[in-house]
C-alpha cells in the first residue's frame, strides 16, 4: 500500500492509491446496485445527491429512521430543486434513493434511481455514482443545501471547496483525533475525462480497506482512537459519519493531484491546510507527469 511520503504531514501518510484499491476484495457492493426508476433528461452536466430516511447519524452498522426526514432533508431538496431551475439552467439533477421514495419526486429535471437499501449512512457515497453514467461532469451536493452560491464559482473542472478551521476541529473532547476533509462530500465536482476507474468498482473495495486493513496505516491524529462513533478516527469505518469523506481525502484527492486536474477554490490560501497541499505538491513535482500535458499544475489555487 503506498501510504505517502513520509516527513511531509500526518495528513500524507494514507494515501490509498487506484492499483492498491483494485487489488482488494469487494464488500457492501450491493448498496451501490442502483435500477433506473424514471428518467427526464439528458443533460450533460450533472447535480447528485442521495436521500434516504435515515439518518447519517448513528452506530455502527445501524442508522435510525430520521424523525427530521421531511423537514431536515425532503422539503429543503423540494426548495433546491427550483434554485437549480433558475441558477443552474444547463444542470440536470440525478437523484440516488430507495424505492419506497422514489414516487415522491415528480420534478421533470430529475433522474431517479433506486436500490431496495435504505442506509443513510453508506448511501453517503451513492452520489458519487452519477459520474459512472455518460454525462461530462458531476457537481456533488448535500440534499440540505440552502442554496449553492459558492458552487457557482466552479468552472468546467474537477474542482474542490477548501474550508478554513477543518484542520482545528477535534472529534473529542480530550483532543486526541482532529478531522481533516482535502474534499468536501458536500462540496466538489468531477470531470469525467479525469476519471479511469468505476466509483461502483472501487468503493466496496475502498469499504474492505476500512473495515479490514485500517491497521495497515500508520498511526496519526487523523485516525486516532477517539469517542464511541469515532474510535478510529473521524469516518474510519463504513458506517460511521464522515465516511464519505475518509473516501474523498485518502483515494480521490491523491488521484486527481496526481493527475494534475484538481482545482482548489479558498478564501484563504496561506491556511494550514494549504500549507499542507503544497508541501505535498512540492513531492508530487518530481513524479512523472503526462506529456500531453506541457502545462501540468497539480493545483491551482482561486480565491473565493
Amino acid at each position: 500500500m503506498s501510504r505517502g511520503f513520509k516527513g511531509v504531514s500526518p495528513l500524507f501518510d494514507y494515501e490509498l492509491t487506484l492499483d492498491y484499491l483494485n487489488n482488494l476484495p469487494k464488500i457492501h457492493d450491493k448498496f451501490f446496485n442502483f435500477t433506473p426508476y424514471k428518467i427526464c433528461h439528458s443533460k450533460r452536466k450533472i447535480i447528485s445527491c442521495s436521500i434516504f430516511k435515515r439518518s447519517t447519524e448513528g452506530v455502527y452498522g445501524v442508522s435510525p429512521y430520521n424523525d427530521e426526514f421531511e423537514t431536515k432533508y425532503l422539503n429543503k431538496f423540494f426548495n433546491l430543486m427550483k434554485y437549480i431551475k433558475k441558477h443552474f439552467p444547463t444542470f440536470g439533477v440525478m437523484l440516488f434513493t430507495t424505492d419506497d421514495l422514489a414516487h415522491l419526486f415528480k420534478n421533470e429535471n430529475i433522474n431517479i434511481y433506486t436500490n431496495p437499501y435504505n442506509e443513510g449512512l453508506i448511501h453517503t457515497f451513492s452520489r458519487f455514482l452519477a459520474i459512472d453514467y455518460d454525462i461530462d461532469l458531476m457537481m456533488v451536493i448535500d440534499v440540505d443545501e440552502t442554496h449553492l452560491r459558492h458552487h457557482k464559482l466552479f468552472d468546467d473542472r474537477s474542482s474542490r471547496f477548501l474550508i478554513v478551521g477543518k484542520y482545528d476541529y477535534f472529534v473529542n473532547p480530550e483532543k486526541t483525533a482532529k478531522k481533516y476533509s482535502a474534499i468536501m462530500a458536500g462540496g466538489f465536482q468531477l470531470c469525467k475525462k479525469d476519471i479511469t476507474f468505476k466509483m461502483q468498482d472501487i468503493i466496496p473495495r475502498f469499504l474492505y480497506h476500512q473495515t479490514h486493513n485500517l491497521h495497515l496505516e500508520p498511526k496519526t491524529i487523523y485516525n486516532a482512537k477517539s469517542n464511541e462513533e469515532h474510535y478510529l478516527g473521524f469516518g474510519n469505518r463504513p458506517f460511521t459519519y464522515g465516511c464519505d469523506e475518509r473516501f474523498l481525502t485518502k483515494f480521490l484527492y491523491f488521484y486527481l493531484t496526481r493527475k494534475g486536474v484538481l482545482t482548489t477554490y479558498t478564501n484563504n490560501p496561506k491556511n494550514e491546510e494549504n500549507i499542507m497541499d503544497f508541501c505535498f505538491l512540492k513531492q508530487v513535482r518530481g513524479h512523472p507527469v503526462n506529456p500531453l500535458d506541457q502545462n501540468w499544475n497539480p493545483i491551482k489555487i482561486i480565491i473565493a
